[in-house]
C-alpha cells in the first residue's frame, strides 16, 4: 500500500511556472496649494474669470491630443487651444463666466497687462497657466519579479509547489521569462501642471496650485506557461492540458495604456491616457478653487 501511494504521489514531470510582477504600492501625490488671506476673504464672491495662456505652446490638433485618432492633418487648429479649451470648460462647469483667453489675448495685443485686459472685461480673477509638462514617472523602484513553480496534472492544475534547485530555476528564467520581463515598460505617465490664480482688482497672486498627477492604473504584469520535461528537468516543452475543461496558462500586461477605456478603442492610447491625466487636473484644479 505504501509503494502505491509513492508511485501515485511521484514527483511530475509537468510544471505550472509563473513570474509576476511585484511593486510596492505607491499613495498618490497631493497637489500642492497655497491659499493668501485674500483668497480665503475673497474667493466666494469671484463669479467671472479669465484665463491666461503661458508664453508656449505646443501646436496639436484635437485628435493629437487626445488620441481618439491619428491625425494626417489640420484644416484649422490653435495654439494651445485644446488645452486652453479644457480649462475653460471646466471652469463653466463649475458656475464660473469664462472670459476666453483669445478675447484676453487679444485686449493684451492692445499694450495693456493681463489684469487690466482681465479687469476691462469684467474679471475678477485671471488664472494664470505657468507650466503644463507630459512626463513619465518609473515604477521599478522597491519593486521584483517573483516566480512561483507548481507541479501540475495532465489538466495544468497544480497539485503542489515544487523547489527547483538554483540552476533549473536558472534555465526556466532564460527559457520562458527573461525576454517578457525585459519588454515589460515600467514607466508610468504623468501630467505636471503649475497655475496660479491673480485677485484682478489689486493684482494680487491669491492662491497657487501644483500638481504632478500619474496613471494611478494598477500593474499586473504576469505570465504564466505550461511545461512538460524530461527528468533531468533541462529538456522542457510547453505542453497543452488535455482535459474537456484544460486550465490554460496566460500572460497578463496591464499598466497605463489599459487604464483607456475600451469603449472608445483610441488609436493612440498613450495620448488618450495622457489627455485623461490632464482632465483630471484640469478638474482638480477648478474644485479646489472654487470650493
Amino acid at each position: 500500500m505504501l509503494a502505491a501511494v509513492v508511485a501515485f504521489t511521484g514527483c511530475s514531470n509537468r510544471y505550472l511556472l509563473i513570474s509576476k510582477f511585484v511593486a510596492k504600492p505607491q499613495a498618490p501625490q497631493a497637489p500642492e496649494i497655497l491659499e493668501t488671506p485674500t483668497y480665503l476673504a475673497e474667493h466666494t464672491k469671484i463669479k467671472t474669470v479669465a484665463v491666461r495662456a503661458p508664453d508656449g505652446c505646443s501646436n496639436r490638433t484635437t485628435d493629437e491630443s487626445t488620441g481618439s485618432a491619428i491625425s494626417k492633418g489640420a484644416i484649422m487648429r490653435t495654439t494651445c487651444g485644446v488645452e486652453m479649451a479644457e480649462l475653460e470648460k471646466k471652469l463653466a462647469k463649475a458656475g464660473y463666466r469664462v472670459i476666453s483667453w483669445k478675447v484676453l489675448e487679444r485686449e493684451m495685443s492692445n499694450k495693456v497687462s493681463a489684469t487690466e485686459a482681465a479687469g476691462s472685461l469684467g474679471a475678477e480673477a485671471l488664472f494664470q497657466i505657468n507650466s503644463l509638462e507630459r512626463s513619465q514617472k518609473h515604477i521599478g523602484k522597491d519593486a521584483l519579479w517573483e516566480r512561483e513553480f507548481y507541479d501540475t496534472n495532465e489538466s495544468g492544475a497544480k497539485i503542489r509547489e515544487h523547489a527547483f534547485d538554483d540552476p533549473t530555476r536558472a534555465y526556466f528564467k532564460k527559457q520562458y521569462f527573461d525576454q517578457f520581463e525585459s519588454n515589460v515598460d515600467l514607466e508610468r505617465l504623468a501630467i505636471t501642471l503649475d497655475a496660479n490664480a491673480v485677485f484682478v482688482k489689486t493684482g494680487e497672486s491669491i492662491w497657487y496650485y501644483r500638481w504632478t498627477y500619474a496613471d494611478p492604473a494598477a500593474i499586473d504584469y504576469r505570465k504564466e506557461v505550461l511545461v512538460k520535461c524530461k527528468s533531468d528537468n533541462r529538456d522542457c516543452a510547453d505542453f497543452k492540458p488535455r482535459s474537456q475543461n484544460p486550465i490554460e496558462p496566460k500572460m497578463t500586461v496591464a499598466g497605463e495604456s489599459e487604464a483607456v477605456s475600451v469603449t472608445e478603442k483610441p488609436e493612440d492610447k498613450k495620448e488618450a491616457m495622457y489627455a485623461q491625466l490632464l482632465s483630471t487636473v484640469m478638474s482638480d484644479l477648478v474644485r479646489n478653487f472654487s470650493k
